[in-house]
């Protein structure tokens, strides 16, 4: 979650992987590798403990916390705080916060309750669903770029039965459109 590789090649031709691991501290970090570089010397390894991750908590009613004030996000936050990760959670809403997330300013999110994949209609009385992917338009413009989005979608599409045979292409399209706003982004 909080912790990647980026391969880079310098000037040189010497590649160098950096593996962010936000709040490492007095931790062996090992690199395995078969391959070496085509001058055959081994890959540089740097390791990053200073960037801070945001994350972007997108979803339904799972992501704002239905039932649980905070839901998963307070856990998230607890758990990697305790861990000195250095975490921003990113979003247009704050929700149905706790007393520690909203303290820490770490209150933000994007989950909505009752929303779809995409917009939907119910065809036996007409009742519409806002949609994730509508939605996101413009959101987008209002938060820091994530470095990792948690998306957590579909499960009013299924329960309601809304187009359960095109959800997987919805859901792809969903995708595409966060890539394209945010390419260097993990969805998670």
């Amino acid at each position: 979650l909080v912790g990647w590789l980026e391969n880079r090649r310098t000037n040189g031709g010497l590649a160098t992987l950096i593996v962010d691991i936000p709040g490492a501290q007095g931790v062996e970090y090992y690199l395995h590798s078969r391959e070496t570089l085509t001058n055959g010397a081994a890959p540089e390894l740097q390791i990053r403990t200073d960037k801070v991750v945001k994350i972007w908590p997108l979803g339904d009613s799972i992501t704002y916390g239905a039932g649980v004030a905070g839901g998963y996000r307070e856990a998230l936050f607890t758990n990697l705080s305790a861990r000195s990760y250095p975490i921003k959670l990113v979003g247009t809403s704050t929700g149905n916060s706790t007393t520690a997330l909203s303290t820490a300013d770490q209150a933000h999110h994007d989950g909505h309750s009752g929303y779809s994949i995409t917009n939907a209609v119910n065809i036996d009385d007409a009742s519409t669903r806002a949609g994730i992917y509508e939605n996101v338009e413009s959101w987008h413009n209002d938060i820091d770029d994530p470095d990792v989005i948690l998306l957590m979608i579909g499960i009013n599409d299924l329960n309601t039965g809304y187009q359960v045979d095109t959800a997987a292409g919805r859901l792809n399209l969903l995708i595409e459109r966060l890539f394209g706003y945010y390419p260097n982004t993990r969805i998670l």
